[in-house]
């Protein structure tokens, strides 16, 4: 994962993260390195008019949060999905697919 905000990479609070997005619109993280960290939660949800957008909204872990947004999806390829942050251009958002 990728996450840039006014040119800084902070995607190393993430990285021991995976994310999976679930048919049913949930969203859960889970640590891959230390087990005994809590999975975070969310929901998330796919719109799509003249541009696809993914609302993401975490509860209950502050790293996460700062990834509740409505995101534009920019391009997206059978391994990742950029995402541009719809209220602020300079935040953008990669998701790789491990």
């Amino acid at each position: 994962m990728t996450v840039v905000s006014a040119g800084v990479d902070s995607a190393n609070e993430f990285s021991e993260f995976t994310i999976n997005f679930a048919n049913d619109l949930s969203v859960t993280t889970q640590n891959t390195v230390n087990t005994t960290v809590a999975d975070v939660n969310g929901t998330y949800q796919v719109v799509s008019e003249i541009e696809v957008l993914l609302n993401l909204t975490f509860h209950g872990n502050s790293s996460f949060q700062a990834l509740n947004n409505t995101w534009e999806v920019t391009s997206y390829s059978n391994t990742t999905v950029s995402l541009r942050s719809t209220t602020n251009g300079a935040v953008t958002l990669v998701l790789s697919k491990i």
